[in-house]
């Protein structure tokens, strides 16, 4: 591991543990510190900064808090700088969503701006070993379609898969965020139904054959049917961005739409149309 060379000056003001905080912070952030490099000892800290030893510790709690560092006790161990991790997001977003009330409707609406964007990167960038998790989710997803909590997880680890696929780090961690509030919000709405589970796994063979066959435009237009019925249907409006969806409002239940000239044929090893 790296030791840093980074000095720091007296620090000084009210809230000098924020202050601390922040300077170390913004040196991690701007690359002074690299992932792997251990910060200075906290009674190193103390003679250069003139903090209490309270205060250091403090701040450097405040960063771990933030997944900036890593504490090890131990005569080897330290502060050690660490990246972000791809779930950084997700307690910061289900605070947000609890405590804003965020509706579904919210989240319908971002998720039809989103995923087909992440559709069509996963299928120009995915890797061999990318492709087959998908695979095999997808299968565990038609195993599981009669076991509701089951079918429902394996969805939301669906979607995570073809983010993890499409090679971009802020959508992964997007979509990694949102992953719990999708998840209980579906159980809520009625997305368990047995109708509503087979058109969700029509879906996602169709993604996924447009994923295998690398082609990015028929991932994105997959995409954009799917989520354009779920929003019809979860909605109960139409959405612009697509003609017709895989899922439509009728009689208070959900029925297939009418695909015209994109409806293809059946899907292999489903039985499904």
């Amino acid at each position: 591991m790296l030791v840093s060379s980074n000095a720091l000056g007296p620090i000084k003001g009210q809230r000098t543990r924020d202050a601390l905080a922040d300077v170390l912070r913004d040196q991690i952030l701007d690359g002074q510190r690299q992932h792997g490099s251990v910060l200075p000892a906290e009674r190193l800290l103390v003679t250069e900064t003139g903090l209490s030893r309270a205060a250091v510790r403090d701040a450097l709690r405040i960063l771990e808090t933030e997944g900036l560092i890593e504490t090890r006790p131990g005569r080897y161990g330290g502060s050690i700088v660490r990246q972000p991790a791809s779930d950084a997001l997700d307690k910061p977003i289900a605070v947000f969503v609890r405590g804003r009330q965020v509706s579904l409707r919210e989240i319908v609406e971002v998720r039809v701006m989103v995923e087909p964007m992440v559709a069509e990167l996963a299928a120009g960038r995915r890797t061999p070993e990318e492709l087959a998790a998908l695979e095999l989710l997808t299968q565990e997803l038609a195993a599981t379609i009669d076991d509701v909590p089951l079918f429902l997880d394996a969805n939301v680890r669906w979607y995570l898969a073809l983010a993890e696929a499409c090679h971009n780090d802020l959508l992964r961690a997007f979509f990694s965020s949102i992953a719990g509030p999708i998840l209980e919000e579906s159980g809520k709405e009625g997305i368990a139904t047995a109708q509503t589970r087979q058109l969700i796994l029509q879906s996602h063979h169709r993604v996924l054959q447009a994923v295998q066959s690398g082609d990015p435009a028929a991932a994105r237009r997959r995409m954009e049917r799917h989520v354009a019925g779920y929003a019809e249907h979860f909605l109960g409006q139409p959405q612009d961005l697509a003609r017709g969806g895989d899922f439509s409002i009728a009689a208070g239940t959900v029925q297939p739409a009418r695909l015209g000239a994109e409806r293809e044929g059946p899907v292999p090893g489903t039985g499904l149309r």
